[in-house]
């Protein structure tokens, strides 16, 4: 299962109220491909060993950017759900409780 690299649509992300700094990134993330990128590796690695958490698919792509790994994991996982690669769900641990972190696998879609 490889895959593919996706035409992702990317939707704003920042809103009406953030920062100009946080308008001024989107922009920026836009603007060099890094988004589209990250979303590829973040959707590669999801089909290639799926049932991961965002805090796992930060520390396996980005093990050096410690401030920034779940963060970039977070926002890739949440543009590739509202573009139908992938989906998400909170497992149920040994004891009965909720996870507290929801893990990710490819649609059908995303799985091509």
């Amino acid at each position: 299962m490889k895959a593919q690299q996706s035409e992702f649509i990317f939707p704003p992300v920042s809103h009406r109220h953030d920062p100009s700094t946080s308008k001024e990134a989107e922009k920026r993330i836009m603007r060099t491909g890094q988004r589209k990128t990250q979303a590829n590796l973040v959707l590669a690695l999801v089909v290639a060993s799926p049932g991961r958490t965002a805090t796992e698919i930060g520390e396996r792509l980005w093990p050096d950017d410690l401030r920034g790994q779940i963060g970039k994991a977070r926002r890739r996982l949440s543009d590739l759900k509202n573009s139908g690669d992938i989906y998400s769900r909170v497992l149920i641990d040994a004891t009965g409780k909720n996870e507290t972190e929801s893990r990710w696998w490819p649609t059908e879609r995303g799985d091509n």
